[in-house]
């Protein structure tokens, strides 16, 4: 008996010793995944666009304080004030997902426009993790325009086509009674499950276990979503006819409206970190895509794609979420000086009176439609599927 518990203990030590080896030799090789963080950013539903962001909350994303107004926006910073005010809409690369409130695009193009023009420029950030280009045309008409804003400036990415529609009747609710999207699972985050795959995450070499479990069932189709799917045709081919049509309409609507209610509109044409972090690649149609069918509907357009492929530190701007990954604080005080530049340059996107006066030391306007300037920023989770 006392050989057979001595075998089993050194079974024990040596299966231990094994595990604190594999962890130590993977830990420098292997990126571990965002931890999050309870309470993250809740949500309610909504009978035409699904869900709404949940108004007047203090919750995170993966770790990063959010401030969410009485208005649903992540606009927490300031209260409303005098001035050029201008409205960012998009998805979660424009709501800055694993980002703190200053750091995303609305927030650090505003300090770049009050640098350049010495005025008191406000961005309204309505930026709503998961939405598609028809939730956030519902979004501005219901809430949006109550900003007055001067120019709308909308994030486009490339999953933008999806949920072109309201909810069918009867279909399940996105988010669960807590606020959280069903597809995260998050209420389960407290439960031994949730622990064990919090551990899992904090682990490289049970990560690596798991992110292999998962590869081999994406490989025989068992374990790849809807969503996965069209990413990667996505990064195959780029968009289909068929995918564009909602986005090309969705512009159509927006200048209409923005004639209607005198404001303007620019796109920021967002990077897609598997197309982006990998210099020297063979050009992807997405981009050129876009800035076509952009430009035959009159909308000027920053691209912060294209310049961001053929930067060498490009994979530095991201979060470490593996594929379809959001770009951190760095990427987007490296996109925000082009998008500045192009609305102080045109006094009819920033307005009169805030784009006359631009200070002296503010650097070169880039033109309207325009390609994004190569600027170093200062010191300063795979995307979820669709509801």
């Amino acid at each position: 008996m006392r050989g057979i518990l001595g075998n089993l203990a050194a079974a024990a030590l040596a299966t231990a010793m094994a595990l604190v080896a594999g962890e130590a030799v993977l830990r420098p090789f292997v990126t571990l995944p965002l931890a999050r963080t309870l309470p993250e950013v809740r949500y309610d539903p909504h009978p035409i666009r699904r869900f709404t962001v949940r108004a007047n909350q203090r919750a995170f994303t993966y770790g990063a304080p959010v401030a969410i107004d009485a208005r649903g926006f992540r606009d927490g910073l300031h209260q409303p004030a005098a001035g050029a005010r201008l409205l960012a809409l998009g998805d979660s690369f424009t709501f800055g997902m694993g980002v703190r409130d200053d750091e995303t695009w609305p927030a650090q193009v505003e300090r770049d426009l009050r640098r350049r023009t010495g005025q008191p420029v406000v961005v309204v950030n309505a930026g709503t993790i998961s939405y598609g280009v028809f939730q956030e045309y519902d979004l501005l008409r219901e809430r949006g325009l109550a900003v007055r804003p001067r120019t709308v400036v909308h994030g486009l990415y490339w999953n933008d086509f999806m949920n072109p529609a309201p909810p069918r009747a009867g279909e399940p609710a996105p988010v669960s009674p807590e606020g959280y999207f069903v597809w995260d699972r998050l209420e389960a985050q407290a439960g031994v499950r949730g622990r064990l795959t919090s551990l899992a995450s904090r682990s490289a070499l049970l990560f690596s276990v798991r992110q292999a479990l998962t590869a081999t069932a994406a490989r025989d189709g068992s374990g790849t979503s809807a969503y996965a799917r069209a990413f990667d045709r996505f990064v195959a081919a780029g968009l289909a006819p068929d995918e564009w049509q909602p986005i090309e309409q969705f512009y159509r609507d927006l200048v209409a409206l923005g004639r209607a209610h005198d404001f303007r509109v620019l796109v920021v044409l967002l990077p897609v970190s598997d197309l982006s972090a990998h210099p020297g690649a063979a050009p992807h149609p997405y981009p050129q895509q876009a800035l076509q069918r952009l430009r035959a509907l009159g909308i000027p357009v920053v691209d912060a794609f294209t310049p961001l492929r053929q930067d060498p530190a490009a994979a530095s701007y991201f979060l470490p979420q593996g594929s379809d990954a959001h770009l951190n604080a760095a990427g987007y005080a490296h996109i925000a000086p082009a998008i500045g530049a192009a609305l102080a340059a045109d006094p009819r996107l920033l307005g009169e009176t805030a784009a006359a006066r631009p200070r002296t030391e503010a650097p070169a306007a880039a033109a309207p439609v325009t390609t994004m300037a190569r600027v170093r920023p200062g010191r300063g989770f795979v995307r979820p599927p669709r509801a």
